[in-house]
C-alpha cells in the first residue's frame, strides 16, 4: 500500500471511529430533548433533575470521546499533566 492510500485508509477509520461514537452523543442528545419537553410541563422533582446532570455529563464526556479519537491521528497524540481537559478541548 502506498503512502498515500495508507493515509487515506487511516482517516477512513478515524471517520468510522468518530460516527460511532456521534451515534452514542446523538442517542444522549435525544434523552435530553426528551427530559427538556417533561420538565417544560412541571418543575421535577431533586432526583430528576440530578439525573439530568448524568445525561449532561454523558454528552460531554461523549464529546470529548470524539476528540479523544482525533487527537493521536491529527494532533500528534493526547495533551499531558492535569489541564489535559481543557487542553484537549482548546487543541
Amino acid at each position: 500500500m502506498t503512502g498515500e492510500a495508507a493515509e487515506g485508509e487511516r482517516f477512513v477509520r478515524l471517520a468510522a471511529a468518530i460516527r460511532q461514537r456521534q451515534r452514542k452523543v446523538e442517542r444522549v442528545v435525544a434523552e435530553a430533548r426528551q427530559v427538556l419537553t417533561e420538565f417544560s410541563k412541571a418543575e421535577p422533582p431533586t432526583l430528576e433533575l440530578r439525573g439530568t446532570g448524568a445525561i449532561l455529563h454523558d454528552f460531554y464526556t461523549g464529546i470529548e470521546h470524539i476528540f479523544e479519537t482525533i487527537a493521536p491521528e491529527l494532533n500528534g497524540g493526547l495533551p499531558a499533566g492535569e489541564a489535559w481537559h481543557r487542553e484537549l478541548l482548546a487543541r
